[in-house]
């Protein structure tokens, strides 16, 4: 089975008790889980007594 940034993620939720969908997509010549689905998809989600769904924006750093 091969593994993206998107599969590592759900499966790292996966062992922290959070439950995430395998959010599939497909680009011109790809397909396979995407990010860019998985963030909607975590937008979705409700926080509960385990977790918190932050939905504001956040920082991240820049490429160099």
């Amino acid at each position: 089975m091969l593994c993206n940034c998107t599969d590592f993620g759900i499966q790292y939720s996966k062992q922290a008790g959070i439950k995430l969908k395998d959010s599939y997509g497909s680009w011109p010549g790809g397909s396979g889980s995407n990010p860019g689905n998985l963030g909607e998809d975590i937008r979705k989600l409700s926080s509960n007594l385990n977790y918190e769904i932050i939905k504001s924006g956040g920082h991240t750093l820049g490429n160099s």
